[in-house]
């Protein structure tokens, strides 16, 4: 797998080219809301990938935060490790697994990719870890497992302060179940909207010009036919979304 660098700010990542509008989501639209974080949180970032989001994570929530990063693809789980060496992020702890309602060896599919990976529960990962304190921060990108996983593990989920994830495969049909769910528990759903989007983007602009300025070119050079949806909105909008303790 070829990797390429990508530097924005303070930041330092390798990652196969194919994930570079993931990385420009993360840092530059910040899709996952990292902007919620607070000193000192207990975060879990499930499906991991290659590390945009908690790397974010590791500098706003300090030295005495906490990061529980899990990422069961083998390949991504290997530069998800180099980019914590990278960024020296020594409260992140990373894990080779996926979560679940069971623990159990399942086949994943995803962007073209199927592999086998172990399963585990949420509850199982944080007591392996001797982790007793509530998770103040949920990042999920699990590619259709949110509900059963919620489902099980809600005693965690509930005290949660913010759950932000990326809605799979059918947007509608979760984002009900989840509402179903989580709204009883004092949670309120805040979609991602194209106005949030030109506000981060305009924000990127006036702190980080060359930045910014460097991944907008590229996007427009390899997104020729996609670069419309700047103005007419991305499609990819309406499947992600936080629920915040109100």
């Amino acid at each position: 797998m070829e990797l390429i660098n990508y530097k924005y700010g303070k930041y330092d990542l390798v990652y196969p080219k194919s994930y570079y509008q993931f990385l420009n989501e993360a840092f530059i639209l910040d899709v996952y809301r990292a902007s919620l974080l607070k000193k000192d949180d207990l975060v879990l970032d499930l499906g991991a990938g290659a590390g945009d989001f908690c790397i974010i994570a590791s500098n706003k929530i300090g030295q005495q935060g906490k990061i529980v990063a899990l990422e069961p693809h083998k390949e991504d789980f290997d530069i998800l490790e180099r980019n914590i060496d990278k960024n020296r992020c020594r409260n992140i702890i990373p894990g080779n697994l996926g979560v679940g309602d069971k623990p159990e060896e399942k086949e994943i599919s995803f962007w073209g990719k199927t592999f086998k990976s172990k399963i585990d529960t949420v509850e199982n990962v944080l007591e392996r870890l001797s982790i007793s304190k509530d998770v103040n921060f949920i990042k999920m990108d699990i590619e259709g497992a949110e509900i059963q996983v919620v489902n099980k593990s809600i005693e965690i989920f509930k005290r949660a302060r913010v759950i932000s994830l990326e809605f799979h495969p059918l947007y509608d049909s979760t984002r009900k179940k989840m509402d179903e769910i989580l709204l009883p528990h004092g949670f309120t759903f805040i979609p991602l909207t194209m106005n949030y989007i030109y506000r981060r983007i305009l924000k990127n602009f006036i702190f980080h010009p060359f930045a910014s300025y460097r991944s907008a070119i590229r996007f427009l050079k390899e997104n020729k036919r996609s670069s419309q949806k700047i103005i007419t909105g991305f499609d990819w909008l309406c499947g992600m979304g936080t629920y915040v303790k109100r």
